[in-house]
């Protein structure tokens, strides 16, 4: 295997030319190369090393752990097996570098491609097909909104109102504190709807019908559920259809905090099956 190509899959200089036993630099000159499009002047002398002759068996231990190897284990077992020479100097240089080198044969068993047909997919989110007008869906288990969400969301959407932002302001208009941004509140209810409602793919077409109820305050906790109530073909796109729910968002004291209805494109069973 070239140098390069090591370093694609451990993506480090060290790592890399300990694999291949040459000097970082020279996998870093061999990169910077390939790069630019040229070739290095001189190929690079590969150097013999310690874990070459036996790296076959090392992996094997590695494949056979799962990766749970120990390196003054496997060290002492390829001395018993006799990789080694019996001499105490052999044995003595194969200690002080055998570590980094099974550190390295580790990384490149960690790193190697994956086979991702072993993979099982898993498929996300609800179709079309499987809503029905008046079903209602509880959705996981909120979110606690923070000073910190607060004034990151506020200060990223360049919303300077004071009653967000200055926690003296804020009393002085009858509330124990700043309040968090309600855009910020709605938004945070729409993302806990999303793994159930609209997950599984397709545009979203709007919100409408919003009202806001409660203030929310930093460390109060958000939960929502919502009803489907209206479901219908869409004329123009035959593997979508188009679903209506309306959602309610409460606080950790059952107070009815904000509702909206959300419209969405959402995609059809039988035809992303058939895909």
């Amino acid at each position: 295997m070239e140098v390069v190509e090591v370093f694609d899959l451990t993506k480090s200089y060290r790592a890399a030319g300990q694999l291949t036993g040459v000097d970082h630099h020279t996998v870093a000159r061999a990169v910077a190369a390939r790069a630019l499009g040229t070739e290095l002047a001189h190929e690079p002398t590969l150097r013999s090393k310690v874990a070459e002759a036996f790296a076959d068996k090392i992996l094997e231990w590695i494949e056979r752990s799962s990766g749970k190897v120990r390196a003054d284990m496997v060290h002492d077992k390829l001395v018993a097996m006799g990789y080694f020479q019996s001499n105490a100097h052999c044995n003595k240089s194969a200690s002080i570098t055998f570590g980094s080198q099974l550190t390295t044969l580790l990384a490149c068993w960690v790193m190697a491609a994956p086979d991702f047909s072993e993979f099982v997919v898993c498929g996300k989110g609800t179709y079309f097909d499987d809503f029905a007008v008046g079903a209602e869906i509880a959705h996981h288990w909120g979110r606690s909104l923070t000073d910190a969400d607060n004034v990151l969301f506020s200060t990223t959407t360049c919303n300077w109102n004071p009653m967000f932002l200055n926690i003296e302001f804020a009393r002085a208009h009858d509330h124990p504190g700043a309040l968090i941004n309600p855009m910020l509140v709605l938004c945070t209810v729409v993302g806990l709807s999303v793994e159930d409602l609209s997950e599984i793919g397709g545009p979203f077409l709007g919100l409408e019908k919003c009202s806001f109820h409660q203030p929310v305050y930093a460390g109060d906790t958000v939960t929502a559920r919502s009803r489907v109530i209206e479901t219908r073909e869409s004329k123009s796109r035959p593997r979508v259809g188009i679903v209506t729910w309306a959602t309610e968002a409460h606080n950790q004291r059952h107070d009815l905090v904000v509702e909206f209805q959300r419209t969405n494109l959402v995609a059809k069973r039988r035809i992303v099956a058939n895909v």
